[in-house]
Order: C-alpha cells, then structure tokens, then sequence
C-alpha cells in the first residue's frame, strides 16, 4: 500500500510542476523503525494521507482526494 500511495504523490506532483519531480524517490529503508516510520490516515476504510519520517526530517505527506 504504501508503495500506491508514494506512486499517486509523484504522479500528481509531476502533473503539477509540468514534470518536475517533488518528492524524490528515497528507500523504503529510510521509513524502517527504529530511526523511521511510515503513516498511512485513513477515513472511511479508504486511505487518505500519507507521510513518511526519518531520523532526518520529515520527508512528505499527502492528503489525497
């Protein structure tokens, strides 16, 4: 799912900036416990936000639909 959800944002933000990419694409290792996490929000049983957190910073989040 979350790979869905990571896919969706870049293809939206490709849309937006004519092509330009937003988010990157960094590992799915980035958002692995225990410096990392990955944050699915959900409303009515549909998924709706999603961000990732690294021992970084804050890498993205989005609210779809």
């Amino acid at each position: 799912m979350a790979r869905a959800l990571t896919d969706a944002l870049e293809a939206e933000l490709l849309g937006r900036y004519d092509g330009v990419a937003g988010s990157g694409d960094p590992p799915a290792s980035d958002f692995q416990p225990p410096d990392g996490a990955f944050l699915v929000g959900w409303e009515d049983g549909e998924p709706v936000a999603c961000g990732g957190d690294d021992e970084r910073s804050l890498c993205f989040e989005k609210r779809l639909g």
